[in-house]
């Protein structure tokens, strides 16, 4: 059984944005512990900790995933000229090789804090270390964070914000139940205030979106109110 792990960067020793923007495909990266555990195939987000004042930037920069043993070994040249110190990068010791699959996106660290099932992660509670084995449910939560992150809302999560919205439904909620970020569910959950003609933020904006087209096809225009049966229906086929 594959494992899922969250390897940290300490951004004041080792420049990982910088590294990042170069496109690398695979890098060597310390392990200073669970060194027995770690095998081929495993998944890994790389996480850049959080440096002084620079929190919007903190939380998971990539992907990556475990592609040799661990071996006591120098780091590889690709990354050697990222090292604040590069006394690091000569160091022999326990590291192994990861394939870094996806760069550009970041989930960003305030969103996994006030993540209703992250927020318990070690590293958030306690973020001094390396490499961090995460439970089954939060290597499930974040694959689906990394996997929407930066997509477009399809019709059916559109549906089940709307019902959200008209029942008043917590963000965090929402949430959970699209497999979103806190702040993507914020932000869907306050666009339909555009739409809605009882919020002091509606628009007359004629811009065509698909979260119109579905407020429009549950919307009420002569009570003035969202038909919530019907959406409870149309969010249960969605589900099932």
């Amino acid at each position: 059984m594959k494992d899922t792990w969250i390897f940290q960067a300490d951004h004041n020793q080792f420049r990982i944005d910088d590294f990042l923007a170069t496109s690398p495909k695979a890098c060597l990266w310390r392990v200073s512990n669970g060194h027995s555990r770690i095998k081929i195939g495993d998944k890994v987000y790389l996480w850049r900790s959080i440096s002084g004042s620079d929190r919007a930037r903190a939380g998971i920069a990539t992907e990556a995933e475990i592609v040799s043993l661990v071996a006591k070994q120098r780091d590889d040249t690709s990354s050697k000229p990222f090292w604040v110190d590069r006394t690091y990068a000569e160091e022999i010791i326990n590291r192994v090789m990861i394939r870094i699959a996806s760069a550009g996106q970041r989930i960003v660290y305030d969103d996994l804090k006030n993540d209703p099932i992250l927020s318990n992660m070690q590293i958030i509670k306690a973020g001094t270390g390396t490499n961090f084995l995460i439970k089954n449910e939060y290597a499930s939560r974040l694959a689906s964070l990394w996997s929407k992150n930066g997509q477009c809302w399809n019709r059916n999560e559109i549906i089940a914000a709307l019902l959200a919205y008209d029942c008043c439904t917590k963000h965090g909620t929402l949430a959970i139940t699209v497999g979103r970020t806190i702040s993507d569910a914020r932000k869907k959950l306050a666009s339909f205030q555009n739409f809605d003609p009882k919020s002091a933020h509606a628009s007359v904006s004629t811009v065509c979106s698909l979260e119109k087209e579905v407020w429009d096809e549950f919307f009420d225009n002569d009570s003035m109110k969202l038909r919530r049966a019907d959406l409870e229906k149309a969010h249960a086929a969605c589900t099932h």
